[in-house]
């Protein structure tokens, strides 16, 4: 009987280990797990932050959240401030050919046309993407940017999230985590579900045992999925374990 539950338990756990998921179906992430944060020098006045302010910023997102996972062997390090501006340029395809390769570049960005979700925004606080071992994170700069409004500490938060979308995780299902696809209760440390996508992608003792991943789709990755097969399985388990219990009774 103890075999059985302890087996039960495990599949649990190998069925239901994760709910992050990736930004491309390729797994895409940066070939060399040493990558330079750099800051465009564009203004970014209605955010109400420097360019200095903002690589301070970045750093505290590195190192509260990336660079502390053990498993992990992504290194965020300092770059500088780069005579690059992203403050209104919309096509983000275009946009990588300004940014150093094996480097994430952060800025501020006005026109929410093609960024951000409408001509008028006023929820999305950020943006980030990585595209041929090149990321990019924009900061909304637009005169509705919620960013002003924002604490230090959710600021913080918000670029950590979006240098994940950077160096290659998309969402995660779970509310907590936090690369979870809107930002609501301020993550002030990254969840298991988070630590297990950079480790899968930038893993220093093998890949995550998990059968696969999924593209990131507003947060619908292999975890929903995964809780239901755990549950039927925890269903069936309890089942097994009444018949053998009561059998043993008998």
């Amino acid at each position: 009987m103890s075999k059985l539950f302890l087996f039960i338990t495990l599949l649990l756990f190998s069925i239901n280990c994760l709910s992050f998921t990736l930004n491309s179906s390729t797994g895409d992430h940066f070939t060399d797990p040493n990558v330079t944060v750099d800051i465009s020098n564009n203004s970014c006045t209605n955010a109400g932050m420097t360019s200095d302010e903002l690589l301070t910023m970045a750093m505290q997102a590195a190192e509260l959240y990336w660079n502390s996972i053990p498993t992990c062997k992504l290194n965020l390090k300092k770059g500088s401030i780069v005579n690059v501006d992203i403050s209104t340029q919309t096509g983000v395809a275009a946009d990588f050919n300004v940014v150093t390769d094996n480097h994430i570049l952060v800025g501020c960005n006005a026109d929410t046309t093609k960024l951000f979700k409408g001509g008028s925004d006023k929820t999305t606080l950020a943006l980030g993407a990585l595209y041929n071992n090149k990321g990019i994170v924009y900061i909304n700069n637009t005169p509705n940017t919620p960013i002003p409004s924002t604490s230090e500490a959710q600021k913080v938060a918000t670029v950590a999230h979006e240098m994940g979308h950077a160096f290659g995780l998309g969402h995660s299902q779970k509310e907590y985590a936090l690369m979870y696809y809107q930002l609501g209760l301020i993550q002030e440390r990254l969840s298991y579900d988070d630590m297990d996508g950079c480790h899968y992608l930038y893993n220093r003792s093998g890949a995550v045992n998990c059968a696969s991943v999924d593209i990131d789709s507003k947060g619908s990755g292999p975890g929903s999925r995964n809780n239901f097969i755990a549950l039927l399985i925890g269903f069936f388990g309890l089942i097994i374990s009444c018949k053998y219990i009561t059998k043993r009774i008998g």
